[in-house]
């Protein structure tokens, strides 16, 4: 099961090679200030196909602004062209767009349903003409029928939209029946290792050329699983040791984690790696399924990759599981807001047993470092990051602010920011003191559409001051916080691969051709 929004034009002429790529993107539709048409230009002039995480849904704020224009288009009070433009779309949308004017072959495969107290979807970013997604084996045999698959399309001159719970009664987005063709789904998880994951991985299948793969995204949990945390001893020993027998680890690993004494800090690590042995587990499946065995796992392990120790000796039960398979980037690649490269959490998994993902170069494998000096992007963020700039910067921001337009609560065209009132957005301050969504407060107002500063206004804050905190790293300990609200606090992570059978020798360039 999955939600698809293919590709705008363009034919599937596939070349030598194909590169693969897996972002954190840090709470897509949550940050203030995050430049979307960066973040499509890192896309577009970097892979080819893209597993992403942390996206997700717009917020309440934004889906109540959204629904005032569902209705009074319902209503005849607007024309579909007026609804589309004071529509918030859902971020994710929104960054397709914004690929489709780079390149309309770009298309996008995402999660059926949001997961995780953060609610957050898995999906890919697919360039068409270089790459297609075809129908999963797997997936076929675990969500057969398909029947509650639709496809929600917003490339359509007709269309506008994207997806929430409550598009069934939105007329901006046309459902239509996905092809019977099971591109995606959730790993087909049972028992205690479903029970103790946080989000549900989820896996695509793609053919470029003869190299045809699945490939499994997920971002493992942060914090420890609510049955082994908090202020205990025998009860977070027995998850502990529950985990690793199911885990498979040694009796010298168990004992050396059971005498060491098990502190919730110990146990979120223990949780993380039951759950990267559950994805693997579940790699070795789907293998077993297709007729092509390559399977790549990618995405935010929350862990840092250990050849020593008892954590070593995790890692080598992790991968164990897959016949032949390799961790690939041993680079750090989560950021800092004050001392820059932190963890090194982002790793590929892949299979070389008996030529699987051989296609796949290893030595390509490796972090696109856009805080370094000589990142091709550099300028962007030493323009954000001259003091000299911030006149235009705040010039840039409050032209966006009175330039948008929404939909009030009478279905009338409004002004979504007006100076009248004292600085505060109209829209907001009505929807804030509306008995209809009195648990809209300013914690879900920060997703608001195009960065608009519905929050800081309200409280009556100076945007400039605003900026100056947000964006420019005035002090000294948070030099690198620019960077995680402009772009994101991981590195994205890279690997090129072959498209034909000679294995992954052929794939050794930097950028897509």
């Amino acid at each position: 099961m999955f939600h698809y929004y293919p590709h705008k034009s363009g034919s599937y002429k596939p070349s030598t090679s194909v590169r693969l790529g897996s972002f954190n993107i840090f709470r897509l539709s949550e940050t203030k200030f995050k430049r979307l048409d960066w973040v499509a230009e890192l896309i577009d002039e970097t892979w080819d196909v893209l597993a992403v995480s942390e996206i997700q849904h717009n917020r309440a704020l934004s889906l109540e602004l959204s629904l005032n224009a569902v209705r009074a288009l319902k209503e005849e009070k607007i024309d579909l062209k007026t609804a589309k433009e004071t529509y918030d779309a859902p971020r994710y949308i929104e960054l397709l767009l914004e690929l489709q004017k780079r390149d309309p072959s770009w298309g996008l495969i995402l999660a059926p349903s949001a997961q995780g107290s953060d609610s957050e979807l898995f999906g890919y970013f697919y360039r068409y003409k270089k790459v297609k997604p075809v129908e999963s084996a797997y997936c076929a045999e675990n969500y057969g029928k398909l029947k509650d698959i639709k496809l929600l399309n917003w490339l359509d001159s007709e269309d506008a939209g994207g997806f929430s719970r409550r598009d069934e009664k939105n007329p901006l987005i046309r459902p239509y029946q996905q092809p019977k063709k099971a591109y995606a789904c959730q790993l087909a998880l049972k028992g205690v290792w479903r029970d103790y994951f946080n989000k549900i991985p989820l896996t695509a299948r793609f053919e470029s050329k003869n190299f045809n793969f699945n490939y499994i995204t997920l971002h493992l949990k942060f914090r420890a699983n609510e049955t082994s945390q908090g202020k205990c001893k025998t009860e977070c020993q027995k998850a502990a040791e529950d985990m690793m027998n199911e885990m498979g680890a040694s009796e010298e690993t168990i004992r050396e984690v059971l005498e060491g004494g098990i502190s919730s800090g110990e146990a979120k690590y223990l949780a993380r790696f039951f759950e990267a042995t559950s994805a693997v587990r579940a790699a070795a499946d789907i293998a077993q399924w297709e007729e092509d065995k390559d399977v790549i796992i990618a995405g935010d392990f929350n862990l840092d990759y250990e050849e020593d120790g008892y954590r070593g000796r995790l890692w080598k039960n992790v991968v164990s599981n897959l016949a032949g398979a390799k961790v690939l980037v041993k680079e750090k690649t989560s950021l800092s807001n004050r001392y820059g490269y932190g963890n090194n959490y982002d790793h590929f998994i892949l299979s070389t047993d008996n030529g699987a993902s051989d296609e796949c170069d290893p030595t390509t494998a490796k972090p696109e470092d856009f805080i370094a000096p000589d990142f091709f992007m550099a300028d962007k963020f030493e323009y954000y990051l001259d003091p000299k700039n911030f006149d235009q910067i705040i010039d840039d921001e409050l032209t966006k602010l009175e330039n948008a337009k929404r939909i009030d609560s009478e279905g009338q065209l409004t002004d979504l920011y007006n100076p009248a009132y004292g600085g505060k957005f109209k829209v907001c301050t009505e929807l804030k003191d509306s008995a209809k969504i009195p648990s809209v407060g300013m914690s879900f107002i920060d997703g608001i559409i195009n960065d608009l500063k519905c929050q800081i206004l309200y409280q009556n804050e100076d945007l400039p001051d605003s900026i100056q905190k947000t964006i420019h790293p005035k002090l000294a300990q948070e030099p690198y916080k620019p960077y995680t609200f402009l772009m994101s606090d991981h590195l994205p992570i890279s690997m090129a691969c072959s498209t034909t059978q000679s294995g992954g020798k052929e794939a050794r360039s930097n950028r897509p051709d």
